[in-house]
Parts: C-alpha cells; structure tokens; sequence
C-alpha cells in the first residue's frame, strides 16, 4: 500500500477542491492550497503518474481534474486508518477517565458536574453511568456557599471549553480539569 502522507494530504484536498468545482484550474487548486503554480502542476502530475488523478485535456492550455477509482480507494483506506486511531484514542480516554471515577467514587464522591462544554461530555456520561455516579451539567461552576458546600460529595471537572479563568474560581476545592483527566 502506498503511505507517502504528503501526496495522500495533496489528493484529499484536492477532492474537496473538485468536489466544490469539479472544473477547477490549476491556478484555483494553487491558490485554495496557498502553493505556487508550479508546485501545483508537479503535483497534479505526480498524482497522474501513480494513477490517482486522471488528467483529461481540453482547450488550449486546460485541464481537467478526476480522482481515479484507484485514488477513491487511497483516500477511503486513509478515512479508515484515521477512524481505527480516533476509536482507539476514544478507548484509551475511556479507561483513564473510567480508572478517574472509579477511584472518586471509591473516595466517596457521589456526582460529577461537568463545567463548561467538553468534546468528551459523552463519554464521562457514559462512564458515570457505568459507575453508578449521578452526572451533571453546568455552564459555568457553582457558587459555593456554608449553607450548601456539595464540593465534598461532587466532583467538579472543568470542560476543555470553559473559560481559564474559571478554574481559579475553585481552589481548594475537588476539581480537575478536562485536559488533566483525559491525559
């Protein structure tokens, strides 16, 4: 199988390219890649000689662009390769958060109030859930008063779209932040 990334991140971008304007010039394809026309025409022509573009003349000094079935299937088997990893880094965030919950709950906390918005708010549901945990939302953290100090009992982790600032807010208090628990 062919692995040169670099022709691979080319021919991605250039379906997108097409996909958008399927008669796109070699001086648009430059332009939307920020290379010159030049570097451009080398790499439409490599493409062409290792049978992922087919280069179909017209007009004087024009072209026009397709990708090959041979090109379809580099570029499905990439997606692919990238959706392995992404399921594999998905799993790996799962067990650390899990071994995470699991050691609060052996420490006696009883909820999570996730703070903020995370990428990965699915997944900590999912793992409070499998843990008997009670999950929360918020979009910003708690005011904490004497009266009603749940700090002690909840977990509070700060969501990788919270504010920076807002992590200052809990010192002293059981929190973590997104980037912390995911590793």
């Amino acid at each position: 199988m062919y692995r040169d990334t670099t022709d691979i991140d080319f021919l991605s971008a250039l379906q997108e390219i097409l996909a958008a304007n399927p008669s796109a010039s070699q001086r648009e394809i430059a332009r939307k890649r920020n290379i010159s026309l030049g570097m451009t025409n080398s790499w439409l022509g490599r493409l062409s000689e290792l049978g992922y573009l087919a280069v179909t003349p017209f007009g004087a000094h024009r072209a026009r662009y397709a990708i090959t079935a041979e090109g379809t299937r580099l570029l499905a088997g990439r997606r692919a390769e990238k959706l392995r990893d992404n399921f594999a880094l998905m799993r790996r965030y799962g067990e650390t958060i899990g071994r995470y919950i699991r050691n609060a709950k052996e420490r006696g906390y009883e909820r999570v109030l996730l703070c903020g918005g995370s990428d990965l708010a699915f997944l900590l549901e999912y793992v409070c859930q499998q843990n008997g945990i009670e999950f929360e939302t918020s979009s910003s953290l708690p005011e904490i008063t004497d009266e009603e100090d749940y700090s002690y009992t909840s977990l509070v982790i700060i969501g990788e779209q919270a504010l920076p600032a807002e992590g200052k807010a809990m010192d002293g208090r059981a929190y973590i932040s997104m980037f912390d628990l995911a590793g």
